[in-house]
């Protein structure tokens, strides 16, 4: 178990004071996603650029995204509880491309119209 009881029953916290561990399960929960598409991204690659047909570069592009959401699904629900930050790394992950691809498409939409 990676929590332990005190001598007074009471649960301790995985982080406790240590900042070091926090940031690093963060930055883990953040990169970690990209490493591992880029990881099941390039023998996919490899593999369809030796077929060179447009049906298998399509197909692999969407076995690995189907793949990483999975994984990043699992992860998740797996750390939520024990490791929260490596959970709370591959939220964000997520929401900040979103964020400001958002505000980037509200910028450029709004430049567009004058």
């Amino acid at each position: 178990m990676v929590e332990e009881m005190n001598s007074s029953g009471v649960q301790n916290d995985y982080y406790g004071d240590n900042t070091g561990r926090k940031v690093g399960d963060f930055c883990m929960g953040f990169f970690g996603p990209l490493i591992l598409f880029q990881l099941l991204q390039t023998p996919l690659l490899i593999f369809s650029s030796i077929f060179s047909s447009g049906m298998y570069t399509m197909f692999s592009s969407i076995l690995i995204f189907v793949l990483a959401l999975f994984l990043g699904i699992f992860f998740f629900i797996k750390f939520k509880k024990t490791r929260r930050y490596i959970s709370m790394g591959i939220i964000s992950s997520v929401v900040i491309p979103l964020i400001l691809f958002g505000a980037c498409w509200v910028l450029f939409s709004g430049l567009n119209g004058i």
